[in-house]
């Protein structure tokens, strides 16, 4: 028996669990593969942004926000700035784990300006919208977008990277310029297709860039997020199982156990049922859990044994 191989099975069905439970009205959801569900989950996490970041302002957004939005603009830059997420500013297609290729494609999220709650999900949302890129500790505030036709293809989030933050753009100097019609961005997105964007610089030349989105699958799932599942969270878990089996009493109580996860609690638990009781062996924070995965990518997380 791999212990490790099968603690990490664990983990994955207690969020698909979770997944099929609460989508299971969905026919999207219900009919992506397990590893579609998980990838799209951690999408929905990352969009999330729970985490602290350091804000940066483009130039030209200070210019575009509208006077009716700009206290809620604020808002969103404070939750940023305290770690406290986004949450309230998602799309309802994020929480459907419907695929972005805006985020897919640019590592570009777009947001809001106003509130959503369980009052009021199905309204209309406000027509702008925040375009933003986020790393492992800065969140870069790119534009005020709008919906519509090109809403989520317009070269100009790129242009606005690439002169006000040229490094989170690496250059391609030797590849050819060809920009993509919006339509046909949109059309290959949809079919999986990855591009080479295409942004304009500071002195007005156009020229080949590569993002750090890490682009995405046939399947339009983020190759970003099966980097996390794969190089972070499997990590993460062989850590916590080395720690626990060094500081329990009869650690070969790991091999009977299976995975919890409960998000409205915020925790993953992981045990085994005897004689009708559930006895937990282990309790991580899972707000704790996946901040560590995306974002400080460390092994040293806190759990109770």
């Amino acid at each position: 028996m791999d212990i490790k191989k099968e603690f990490f099975e664990s983990w994955k069905n207690s969020v698909i669990s979770v997944i099929d439970e609460k989508y299971s009205s969905s026919d999207k959801v219900m009919d992506m593969s397990d590893e579609e569900k998980i990838l799209n989950y951690i999408s929905y996490i990352r969009k999330c942004a729970n985490h602290p970041f350091t804000v940066y302002e483009s130039i030209q957004i200070k210019e575009m926000i509208p006077d009716n939005a700009r206290e809620v603009y604020n808002k969103i830059k404070g939750r940023l700035i305290d770690g406290k997420g986004v949450v309230p500013y998602l799309s309802s297609q994020a929480r459907k784990l419907r695929p972005d290729g805006l985020f897919n494609d640019w590592n570009i999220l777009h947001l809001h300006l106003d509130e959503i709650h369980e009052a009021n999900a199905t309204e209309n949302r406000t027509k702008e919208t925040i375009h933003l890129q986020i790393t492992n500790d800065s969140a870069y505030l790119i534009k005020i977008g709008t919906h519509g036709s090109g809403a989520y293809t317009d070269p100009e989030d790129l242009n606005i990277v690439k002169q006000n933050w040229p490094d989170l753009l690496a250059s391609m100097p030797n590849v050819n310029v060809e920009e993509h019609m919006d339509s046909q961005l949109f059309e290959d997105r949809q079919n999986g297709i990855m591009t080479i964007p295409v942004a304009t610089n500071h002195s007005g030349d156009k020229e080949a860039v590569l993002t750090n989105s890490l682009g995405y699958s046939t399947k339009n799932t983020s190759n970003r997020d099966l980097e996390i599942l794969d190089r972070h969270i499997m990590p993460l878990l062989n850590s916590i199982l080395e720690t626990a089996s060094t500081k329990m009493d009869n650690p070969d109580l790991l091999k009977k156990g299976d995975f919890h996860y409960y998000p409205e609690n915020e925790l993953f638990t992981y045990g085994f049922e005897e004689k009708g009781k559930f006895i937990a062996l282990l309790e991580v924070n899972s707000k704790d859990f996946f901040e560590h995965a995306i974002y400080t990518c460390q092994d040293n997380l806190e759990f109770k044994i």
